[in-house]
């Protein structure tokens, strides 16, 4: 009962920091192209702190949850299947008509363990690159 209250409420707070930051990409968009610097650059800073928020409570619920956080190179062993994602910052100074970025949920990946020659599961090194992504089984 008191799991399923946390991950309604972890929801709630997820569900409103998403609006907020859309709230502030609308109010951004709505702007004439003589707005001062000024208030583009702090309207861009709450926009892009609000994202970074957001993102951090998403990986924080992710590591609730059982998956591996990634946050620098690493070689994991692994026996049994594992689910990782990385925790790469939220990108600064998107532009608003740039729709690749758009969705900034954490990418989760699932590492599984080897197979022996009985099809049987056995330990697999992963090597994983934090820098670029780069998950690779090793011997």
């Amino acid at each position: 009962m008191l799991k399923s209250f946390c991950i309604c409420a972890a929801g709630f707070l997820l569900f409103n920091h998403a609006i907020a930051a859309q709230d502030i990409s609308k109010d951004l968009a709505k702007l004439d192209p003589f707005t001062a610097t000024a208030t583009l650059d702090n309207l861009g800073k709450t926009h892009y702190d609000q994202l970074v928020k957001g993102h951090e409570a998403k990986l924080a619920e992710l590591a609730k949850t059982d998956v591996v956080i990634i946050k620098a190179d690493v070689v994991m062993s692994v026996d049994k299947p594992v689910k990782i994602a990385f925790a790469w910052p939220v990108s600064y100074g998107q532009k608003l008509s740039d729709k690749s970025n758009v969705k900034r949920d954490p990418y989760i990946m699932t590492l599984y363990p080897g197979k022996d020659s009985a099809n049987k599961d056995v330990v697999q090194k992963w090597q994983i690159s934090y820098a670029d992504g780069f998950v690779k089984a090793i011997q």
